[in-house]
C-alpha cells in the first residue's frame, strides 16, 4: 500500500492595515524581506497567503497551521485579537520582532502591551542578532509582566532565522563583469540617514588602470535635505526591480550604517555577485562578506577593502562566489526549513 500525500501546511501572515503592501503580493520577483515568508511556503509545495484582519473571517484562522505577525507597534494591537480567535491547538502563533534594538523604544510605546503580545506568541524568532540579544533578555528576565494565563516557558532559546530572499528571482539581474560599470553604489539607509561618513569612505578611490576617481552612486535615497555633491550620481528609491536594475550595473557596493539590521542589500549584492563592504552589525555583511566586513567604525579597514576590490581580481573572484554560493542558505528552501526546525525545538510539531 503506498504513502497518503503529505497535508500540505497552510501559512498565513496577518498584518496591520498600514502594513499590508499589495505590490510585493504578487508572482513577480520582489524584494528579500518579510513579505518573502508566504512564498517560502507557497512556492515549496505548501500554501501561503498575506491578509489584514479586516479580510478574515472570526473563525478563519484555524483553517491555518501557522500565523505569522511581524511585531511592529501597530501589530502589537492585533496580537491579543488573533489569539482570542484561534480555538484549533494545532494553530499556532508565530511572532518575529520588527525592529531592531537601535529602534525600539520609539516603535514600542506601550512595554505592557508588547511584552503581553509576545507571551502570547507559540513561538518566536529573531531577524538578526540584536533582536536575537534582546529577546532572549526578555524571556529570561522578564516573566514577571507575562499576561495572566499564559504559559511560561522554560529555558528557551530563541532562534535567529532571518527573512527569506528569493535567490532564484534577485539572480536574475545579474549582468557578466565586463558589461558593468566600474562604479561603487553606496545605499542608502532609511532609518540611520547617513550619507557625510559613506560619502567620505569613497571618496577619490582611484581605477586601477585609469588616473582617476572611480564614480560613485548614493542609492536609494529617500532624503530630499540631503546634501548634494558628495556622491557623482543620486538614485531615489523608487521601485525594487529599476533598484535592482542599478545596482546590477555597478562593479562595488559600500554598506554603512549605525544601526544593526539584517541587510536586504548585501543579499541582493550577493545575488548578483557585486562585493558588498560594510560594517559588521549588517548581518548579512558579516554572513556573505566575512573577508569585507569590518567593524562599525573601522572606516580605513573599508576604503582598503574597496581598493583592493578595485586591483585584486582574484580577490574579487573569490568573495564573489562565496556570496553567491552562501546566499542559496537563505532561499525559500532553507528558510521555511529552518522556521520549522525552530518551531520543533520549542516543542512543536505539524
Amino acid at each position: 500500500m503506498g504513502l497518503l500525500p503529505k497535508e500540505k501546511l497552510r501559512y498565513l501572515m496577518v498584518v496591520p492595515e498600514t502594513s499590508y503592501f499589495a505590490n510585493l503580493i504578487t508572482d513577480n520577483p520582489t524584494r528579500p524581506g518579510l513579505y518573502q515568508w508566504y512564498k517560502a511556503f507557497r512556492r515549496t509545495g505548501d500554501e501561503g497567503e498575506v491578509k489584514t484582519m479586516t479580510m478574515l473571517a472570526p473563525n478563519a484562522f484555524d483553517d491555518y497551521n501557522v500565523i505569522h505577525v511581524n511585531l511592529s507597534g501597530d501589530a502589537q494591537e492585533i496580537v491579543p485579537a488573533i489569539k482570542k480567535l484561534m480555538r484549533s491547538t494545532s494553530t499556532k502563533l508565530v511572532l518575529n520582532l520588527d525592529y531592531s534594538v537601535d529602534n525600539f523604544q520609539p516603535a514600542f510605546l506601550t512595554p505592557s502591551k508588547f511584552i503581553s503580545a509576545i507571551w502570547l506568541a507559540d513561538f518566536v524568532f529573531a531577524v538578526e542578532p540584536t533582536q536575537q540579544a534582546l529577546l532572549q533578555y526578555l524571556f529570561s528576565r522578564m516573566k514577571d509582566l507575562a499576561s495572566p494565563g499564559v504559559v511560561i516557558r522554560e529555558k528557551l532559546v530563541v532562534p535567529l532565522i532571518p527573512h527569506p530572499c528569493s535567490t532564484e528571482d534577485t539572480k536574475k539581474f545579474a549582468m557578466p563583469r565586463g558589461e558593468r560599470l566600474e562604479v561603487i553604489a553606496v545605499q542608502y539607509h532609511r532609518y540611520s540617514k547617513h550619507y557625510f561618513v559613506p560619502a567620505m569612505i569613497v571618496r577619490n578611490i582611484m581605477h586601477a588602470k585609469v588616473p582617476m576617481p572611480i564614480p560613485t552612486m548614493m542609492l536609494g535615497c529617500t532624503d530630499p535635505t540631503m546634501a548634494t555633491g558628495l556622491f557623482d550620481m543620486q538614485h531615489s528609491y523608487t521601485e525594487w526591480e529599476g533598484f535592482m536594475y542599478m545596482l546590477s550595473h555597478c562593479d562595488y557596493a559600500l554598506t554603512f550604517s549605525t544601526v544593526s539590521s539584517h541587510s536586504r542589500f548585501a543579499e541582493e549584492c550577493a545575488c548578483v555577485e557585486i562585493p558588498c563592504v560594510g560594517s559588521m552589525n549588517q548581518y548579512m555583511v558579516q554572513e556573505l562578506f566575512p573577508r569585507i566586513a569590518h567593524n562599525l567604525y573601522d572606516f580605513e579597514g573599508m576604503r582598503q577593502s574597496l581598493e583592493r576590490l578595485t586591483k585584486d581580481e582574484e580577490f574579487y573572484k573569490e568573495v564573489t562566489a562565496y556570496a553567491s554560493e552562501r546566499v542559496e542558505l537563505y532561499g525559500w528552501e532553507k528558510s521555511k526549513q529552518r522556521l520549522l526546525e525552530g518551531m520543533k525545538t520549542w516543542g512543536i510539531t505539524f
